[in-house]
């Protein structure tokens, strides 16, 4: 399960399309969300080279309802994706896409220093594989970075959707292509803290695990650096913002406390105007009582913060009753309706 959205539909609808004209009121328009990992590195990009666009929000599950899916953004993008950037009303799909077409030709007030080679290994570091088989395998997290991401991020989607009526991911089912998807965010306002009792716990905790090896690996990789080129703020950290902002939204701050080079590094990055510009302004109330309910989760449910950041076991004959019945009984309906 993953907000990771490239904004790509198939292989036709890749970068810039001049052969579609879009409503537009300014030259610059920037469809994306606020969570959205894509979307950050796209709101990034264009912050570090200082060009102005207006921003219109739309909506994931996470935080509101399935926008994307609606016959309105449809006609913005049929893939049902963000981002999308529009330039005097043709649209560019696709993240790396749009980062690229701001770098070749948009000019900004400010370029970033380019290191193409270190950009695109970092590029394929912090990118997320939304393959199922790739998420869930040890293999594909140990591959890249961005591959913990989904799963490291299932506990601040269930704290948001708390604030989220029922009937908005029953709306998805009807909408979304995917169906799983609405169903398990059906699952996490219906159960909050106690998805940690669900089979998904396996697979956070070995992303919690994963991830630390990356992040022990870029410890090493960052001495004597500011940055990861050297001294020159390049996309590749700015790819780098997207995940540390993610983990700090789940809680997972304590994965790199004691390691002195990335605790300077993510300090380095969040003093940046860019990350301001691009993050902090766009953090939306549910995103930040998000994190905070999921903060006073560990901190009221000892077993709730034993299963996040410990490997104890979790499982009991009261929570095959209590948890995994109506878990069941739920899928199974989803499944009979909706498949």
């Amino acid at each position: 399960v993953s907000t990771q959205s490239t904004g790509a539909g198939d292989s036709n609808m890749l970068g810039r399309q001049p052969q579609i004209s879009l409503p537009h009121q300014e030259p610059i328009e920037l469809y994306n969300n606020a969570l959205s990992f894509c979307s950050q590195k796209v709101r990034i990009c264009l912050a570090e080279h200082r060009i102005p666009f207006k921003s219109n929000h739309i909506h994931l599950i996470e935080t509101g309802w399935y926008q994307t899916c609606s016959p309105a953004f449809k006609k913005i993008n049929p893939a049902a994706t963000v981002p999308v950037l529009v330039h005097d009303g043709h649209p560019i799909y696709d993240s790396q896409y749009i980062v690229s077409y701001i770098r070749e030709e948009l000019q900004g007030e400010h370029g970033l220093a380019s290191d193409l080679a270190l950009e695109d290994r970092w590029n394929a570091q912090t990118s997320i594989d939304t393959d199922w088989d790739v998420m869930t395998s040890q293999a594909g997290r140990e591959a890249a970075m961005g591959n913990n991401i989904p799963m490291l991020s299932l506990p601040v989607f269930a704290s948001m959707m708390q604030e989220i009526p029922y009937h908005r991911p029953l709306w998805g089912l009807i909408h979304h292509v995917h169906k799983i998807r609405p169903v398990l965010f059906f699952l996490f306002k219906l159960l909050g803290p106690a998805i940690v009792y669900l089979p998904l716990l396996a697979f956070i905790r070995g992303s919690r695990n994963t991830m630390r090896k990356h992040l022990a690996a870029l410890n090493a990789e960052l001495e004597g650096r500011q940055y990861l080129s050297g001294d020159q703020f390049t996309m590749a950290d700015a790819n780098l913002i997207c995940v540390f902002e993610r983990l700090r939204a789940g809680g997972w701050e304590y994965l790199w406390q004691d390691l002195e080079n990335v605790s300077a590094y993510w300090e380095r990055l969040r003093s940046r105007p860019s990350y301001k510009a691009a993050i902090a302004d766009h953090h939306l109330p549910i995103m930040v009582k998000g994190s905070e309910r999921l903060a006073e989760w560990r901190h009221a449910h000892p077993w709730f913060r034993d299963a996040l950041d410990t490997d104890k076991p979790v499982w009991t004959p009261r929570v095959v009753g209590v948890v995994l019945l109506p878990v069941a009984l739920v899928i199974a309906i989803g499944v009979a309706f909706f498949a």
